[in-house]
């Protein structure tokens, strides 16, 4: 047995006889998981990040008080169906695998208010997603998604939301919907106008767009700048193949929000 196994079963060992309901298996160079995991039922956060999993073991669906799974930097090719029983998760990291889609069961994670998709290879949003209607936090950053679905609009406790490093060239309409947005990154996507009807999020405080080709700004974004109170920062610096000063199309009073 080798060292780093010694340790996962000591770490195990441990977790069954104190009943600590955390158990960190991070960076252990796993291959593969113990079938003794199943053991441990009253496990709530079970963090694997940073391991070479293949294929996490069906015992981890056994692990019913799951509230936070991480399976970030493995090499999982797609996401276990198994564990779409896993009925209180809240929390789930998947970035940095190359899942490059969810199965349909992952709309059965219907507790998940944080889900993490950043770099899996996705080439469009997952309508899957779009189900979790608990969702808090969501990223899908540094993937090849240029369209954005309707459905968005049922992500309504949607508070922060990262879409950067995409290929997205228009948001729908269905986006002003998401009532509850406070931070939304869209940097590094082919945005070529400002989406006017993000105004229309109330409670809209942080905007990055910087890294777009948005070559000129409305007078309607200057005019919402200066009478609402809610959005404090927008990022619109670099952007691709623009060919005017976008200072001079907004009036400074409305200067002091923007990074341009």
């Amino acid at each position: 047995m080798s060292l780093q196994s010694e340790v996962v079963r000591v770490l195990m060992q441990e977790s069954e006889r104190t009943r600590f309901p955390t158990l960190v298996l991070s960076h252990r160079g796993l291959r593969v998981l113990p079938e003794e995991l199943v053991k441990l039922t009253h496990l709530e956060t079970l963090l694997l990040n940073d391991n070479g999993l293949l294929m996490p073991p069906s015992e981890v669906a056994q692990l019913t008080r799951l509230r936070a799974l991480s399976l970030e930097r493995n090499e999982l090719t797609l996401f276990p169906s198994h564990l779409s029983s896993l009925a209180y998760l809240q929390f789930l990291n998947l970035s940095y695998n190359k899942l490059g889609c969810l199965p349909p069961s992952f709309s059965l994670l219907l507790s998940l208010t944080e889900l993490w998709l950043t770099s899996v290879g996705l080439s469009s949003f997952p309508a899957e997603v779009c189900a979790l209607c608990k969702l808090k936090r969501l990223s899908l950053a540094k993937n090849s998604i240029s369209d954005l679905p309707d459905e968005l609009r049922n992500l309504s406790e949607l508070k922060w939301l990262s879409l950067s490093h995409n290929s997205i060239s228009q948001l729908p309409l269905a986006f002003s919907e998401l009532r509850s947005l406070t931070v939304c990154l869209l940097n590094r996507n082919k945005l070529e106008q400002f989406p006017l009807h993000l105004l229309k999020i109330k409670s809209l405080e942080n905007l990055n767009m910087s890294r777009n080709s948005i070559s000129s700004l409305p007078q309607m974004l200057a005019d919402h700048l200066n009478f609402n109170g809610s959005l404090s920062m927008v990022d619109l610096r670099d952007q691709l193949g623009e060919t005017n000063d976008m200072k001079g199309v907004l009036p400074w009073s409305a200067l002091d929000q923007l990074l341009l």
